[in-house]
């Protein structure tokens, strides 16, 4: 039973309440959790990485069961991060993007829909490699969600000026990171350049982080560098 595995995850609650704690109050605290399709596919092929070819495959029989006992665990998992002090819980869902539009509007949105309606306001949504065509279908579900993330595939304009509310989260290259420091500065240097181009009130909203996560590979002195340039450039 999905139950049995809720007081296994009450860490993340108080690892809300400590950092909340540590934060100034000017701060927001974002959480997260695995968006159902994603652990999906980490369940059935122990990775995120291709087109999960056995995920897909399984996916009719296999989802909806699935999806029964993860989405109330999610749910669970969000409210006990939300009670621990996250403004906002982001649902990381990101294998979804290698879904064509029809699966995603069958497989994805209804369970999207769905913790959104349980958290009004409360949850935004972030899904690697999605084309146009995966955020008009979340656009025109006219879901409650509090903002969306989104990946360096898509031009840090282009999010900025089409987003329809909340707050954007994105989009720098993670792999740049991992870039000599000449190049690293020039790819940088690209990334400040477009943002600056929408304006202050442009970004009003923005989050500025990576399009995904860290790699290996990634030189912590090149992420000093984009946090103290983002910092002094982008106020």
């Amino acid at each position: 039973d999905w139950r049995d595995a809720v007081g296994a995850l009450e860490f993340q609650g108080e690892a809300m309440r400590l950092t909340r704690a540590a934060l100034p109050s000017n701060k927001s605290l974002i959480g997260f959790v695995g968006g159902p399709w994603t652990l999906m596919g980490y369940a059935v092929e122990g990775s995120h990485t291709g087109g999960l070819p056995r995920t897909q495959a399984a996916a009719p029989e296999l989802l909806p069961r699935f999806f029964d006992k993860i989405v109330p665990l999610l749910e669970a998992n969000i409210r006990l991060q939300l009670d621990g002090g996250a403004e906002v819980v982001l649902v990381l869902d990101t294998a979804a993007g290698v879904l064509g539009p029809d699966q995603f509007r069958e497989w994805i949105l209804p369970s999207l829909k769905y913790l959104c309606e349980v958290f009004p306001g409360r949850l935004g949504y972030y899904t690697r490699d999605a084309d146009e065509a995966h955020w008009d279908i979340v656009r025109g579900a006219a879901l409650p969600l509090a903002g969306v993330g989104f990946d360096a595939g898509i031009s840090l304009q282009r999010g900025l000026k089409e987003r329809t509310s909340g707050f954007i989260q994105g989009n720098f290259d993670q792999h740049f990171l991992s870039l000599p420091d000449e190049e690293f500065r020039v790819r940088l240097e690209e990334f400040i350049e477009a943002a600056d181009s929408v304006g202050i009130d442009g970004r009003r909203g923005w989050v500025c982080g990576l399009g995904h996560g860290c790699t290996p590979q990634t030189r912590e002195a090149n992420v000093r560098k984009f946090v103290q340039t983002v910092r002094e450039r982008l106020r």
